[in-house]
């Protein structure tokens, strides 16, 4: 586990879906993790070449163009190797079993997901530290709905 201090409070999203990276974006802000969002894992990973501390979190999409979600956690990992990392797929992906080759610290969804159920997931594997949640009235926390692919 990095020291205290360690980490970046910024949570890198890769999401190719402008809709959904919106709306976990501002989920993560809610939580206390800015998120840096990016539409494909190559622009995470440029980006991810500028920093020198860990991000606080890796959220993906299981497809994005280019290289998929799984390599890019992987990618960060190599780097990063305490970096948590939650990957978001199509619904039925658990069946194909590619899923078992996620790191540890890892965690899958299958879309939609409820926002309750990421920010629960977030708070969880983000360290303490990384974690500076904005004053906001508890029903602002609360879920509000259900993040899902447009159409």
């Amino acid at each position: 586990m990095a020291r205290r201090g360690a980490w970046d409070r910024t949570t890198l999203l890769a999401e190719p879906e402008g809709l959904l990276r919106l709306g976990i974006g501002e989920l993560l802000s809610r939580a206390g993790s800015p998120a840096a969002c990016f539409a494909s894992a190559e622009e995470v990973l440029n980006e991810a070449t500028r920093r020198e501390k860990p991000p606080a979190l890796l959220i993906t999409a299981g497809q994005l163009p280019g290289l998929d979600g799984l390599s890019l956690a992987r990618a960060l990992r190599a780097r990063w190797p305490e970096l948590a990392v939650v990957v978001i797929a199509d619904a039925g992906i658990k069946g194909e079993g590619w899923w078992r080759a996620l790191p540890p610290r890892s965690a899958l969804l299958e879309r939609p997901v409820a926002e309750g159920v990421l920010l629960a997931l977030v708070l969880r594997l983000v360290p303490r530290e990384a974690l500076r949640p904005r004053k906001v009235r508890p029903a602002a926390m609360a879920p509000r709905g259900t993040l899902a692919p447009a159409g």
